[in-house]
């Protein structure tokens, strides 16, 4: 894996102060909250993130938190914390650090936490099959996974799986959940999936 990115609470810095803002999971379920969240509607961040909810807090829990009047936007969380920086959205459980961080770095008054487990987004590097320069690539493939080129990729807001080379996203200490490593990932994110839209987009 070259690079990692982890989904948790954004929120905009201007509509709430950061010693206001959610930190856990436990936290949105607050009344102030209610009618106040905003979720990714792309299938495969929603799901991750109610996979995470089930396996970290239960079925029960991702009903209850349906119950807040969450608004679901049908874009990419990238989208979403746009809108995010132009206020139409103040807080969301489906942001990812990485967006956050580079937004952040261009003024945005944006903000972001791990409530806890996060779900990780990773990006893999292979080298093709006839590549017309194969031990170029090798070379190439090296540098992005060393410690070098891992830390410019932080320098970009994301995460690493080295241990070297990581640092604490957002200044949060984030506890890193690989779902896709999950033995029974396919069928387990179609059961998320069902999940998401019987209890977000039906109720």
């Amino acid at each position: 894996m070259v690079r990692e990115s982890y989904t948790g609470i954004g929120f905009n810095t201007k509509a709430i102060p950061p010693s206001r803002a959610p930190k856990s999971y436990e936290d949105l379920l607050a009344p102030e909250w209610r009618g106040r969240m905003a979720m990714s509607g792309s299938i495969s961040t929603a799901s991750n993130f109610v996979g995470t909810l089930v396996l970290t807090h239960g079925e029960d829990f991702v009903r209850g938190l349906s119950k807040q009047n969450i608004r679901i936007y049908p874009v990419t969380a990238r989208a979403l914390a746009n809108l995010m920086i132009s206020g139409e959205v103040t807080l969301s459980p489906t942001i990812y650090n990485s967006h956050v961080e580079a937004s952040v770095a261009m003024g945005a008054p944006l903000a972001w936490v791990a409530p806890g487990p996060v779900p990780v987004t990773d990006t893999a590097v292979a080298l093709a099959r006839g590549a017309p320069s194969p031990h170029a690539a090798m070379l190439m493939i090296d540098y992005l996974m060393s410690q070098e080129g891992q830390r410019i990729y932080s320098q970009l807001g994301y995460g690493s799986a080295r241990h070297d080379a990581n640092r604490q996203a957002g200044n949060n200490a984030v506890q890193k959940l690989y779902l896709g490593n999950r033995p029974n990932y396919v069928r387990e994110l179609a059961k998320w999936s069902k999940i998401y839209r019987d209890v977000f987009l039906r109720s």
